[in-house]
């Protein structure tokens, strides 16, 4: 006699004897799963590992718990602080402390957050971007983690690149259906996408140029063409904001100069902040079925960091008591949607991917 092997659902026995190279029977005289379907269950979609979907459920709830509740406390109490040093009574140790602890508390938990995500999503570059913004937490303080955020903003955008140039036309002709672009199979192909996003936004921008030049166009026009009334605006300034700010951050940190570095970043950063927030308005793919929608997200989030960039440029020249702590306080604000507006647009990859 044998026991028969229930190998799939539905199925009838494989009509191999216990002990067989299939698997071994187990106390309740049914056989074992074999080699060969641990490896099939483990090619299954993510979405459908319950352990998997657990964790997804917890990370979205520590979000909604932890870390939206958190950008709120980082905003107000910044906003408190600046008001109490420039308008009241002087400085206040208690909003200053509890500023200073949820701006650095929202910078860390936001970058775990968006790290694991996007790690995930198979998205090396937003994580190695968003594990920066939690490294700057750690080591920076009111005066500087702002400027140490640097380098994790100028990566942390790249997935916002690549879902605007989804229905880029170059990208388009190499990678056929815009929806399937942010679908990363491997971490590999992120790297590769990301380069292909900015390959394709850096040669339009050249083409555009040479075709205008050619016919006689003046060079500022041009420009205003090309960077400002272009429906290609947010990605065009994501790919120069991220040269800008590496730029920035290596000139302060690196090299020394401190005030020139920091509005470097600043200025660049501020671009950036019109670039995510230009994602609102910016040519969306034709995908009906999405009902994440990440698109106003982003226009929010842009919206924050570009109040949090300006202040902080303001005082890098005007040292104006405690507008660090509030430029860190609205860059959370602009923080916190653009990680729900990323972990939108991954969603829906997901989704896509099965």
């Amino acid at each position: 006699m044998y026991v028969p092997e229930p190998t799939k659902p539905g199925n009838m026995s494989s009509g191999k004897a216990p002990g067989a190279a299939s698997g071994k029977p187990t106390d309740d005289n049914v056989t074992a799963p074999s080699a060969e379907d641990n490896e099939q269950n483990k090619a299954l979609p993510p979405t459908l590992n319950p352990n998997r979907q657990k964790f997804e459920k917890g990370l979205s709830r520590s979000y909604k718990f932890l870390i939206g509740p958190l950008c709120g406390l980082s905003l107000l109490s910044s906003i408190g602080s600046f008001v109490s040093a420039n308008f009241l009574d002087g400085e206040n140790e208690f909003l200053d402390k509890v500023s200073e602890l949820s701006n650095k508390g929202a910078y860390f938990f936001n970058g775990v957050y968006s790290s694991i995500d996007n790690a995930l999503s198979k998205n090396i570059v937003g994580t190695l971007g968003y594990s920066l913004v939690s490294v700057a937490s750690v080591l920076g303080d009111n005066e500087n983690m702002y400027q140490l955020k640097g380098p994790g903003s100028a990566l942390d955008q790249l997935p916002a690149l690549n879902d605007n140039t989804a229905n880029n036309k170059k990208i388009m002709e190499k990678y056929g259906d815009p929806k399937l672009f942010k679908v990363y199979e491997s971490y590999k192909d992120s790297v590769i996408k990301t380069y292909d996003s900015f390959k394709a936004v850096c040669s339009d921008i050249s083409d555009e140029y040479k075709s205008k030049i050619s016919k006689g166009e003046n060079i500022l026009k041009a420009t205003s063409e090309i960077f400002i009334t272009t429906k290609r605006y947010a990605e065009r300034h994501l790919v120069i904001s991220t040269l800008g700010m590496f730029t920035g951050f290596f000139a302060r940190s690196v090299f020394g100069f401190k005030k020139l570095g920091a509005t470097i970043r600043d200025i660049f950063g501020m671009d950036a902040d019109t670039g995510i927030l230009g994602t609102a308005f910016s040519p969306p793919v034709e995908d009906p079925s999405d009902k994440y929608n990440s698109r106003p997200k982003y226009g929010i989030a842009g919206g924050g960091y570009l109040m949090g960039g300006f202040v902080d440029l303001i005082y890098r020249w005007a040292e104006i008591p405690k507008a660090d702590l509030l430029a860190v306080g609205l860059d959370n604000l602009g923080f916190g949607f653009m990680v729900t507006a990323n972990a939108a647009s991954n969603k829906r990859a997901k989704e896509l991917a099965k």
